[in-house]
């Protein structure tokens, strides 16, 4: 579909938002959940368990990325079964 004359396209990537990114490292797949911190197509700034890291996602080691939501909450649960039964 043909982008319409004018109109924004939305970033790949949100800073402040996790995801777990999925690249090729020595002939295995690895797959580490990150925060990005800052993000300049193609170049994404993340932070990782081990520290910063830079990651090129034009390369041919980059697989993907999955956004990742946190679970709806369940209220009945937080509250103990305060619900009255």
């Amino acid at each position: 579909m043909a982008a319409i004359m004018g109109s924004r396209i939305p970033p790949m990537f949100e800073v402040g938002e996790t995801y777990q990114l999925e690249w090729a490292e020595g002939g295995d797949h690895t797959y580490q959940s990150a925060k990005v911190i800052a993000w300049e197509a193609p170049l994404l700034k993340v932070e990782l368990q081990s520290g910063e890291r830079i990651i090129n996602t034009a390369s041919a080691l980059f697989i993907g990325a999955t956004e990742r939501h946190s679970p709806p909450l369940d209220i009945g649960a937080l509250l103990g079964g305060l619900d009255g039964r």
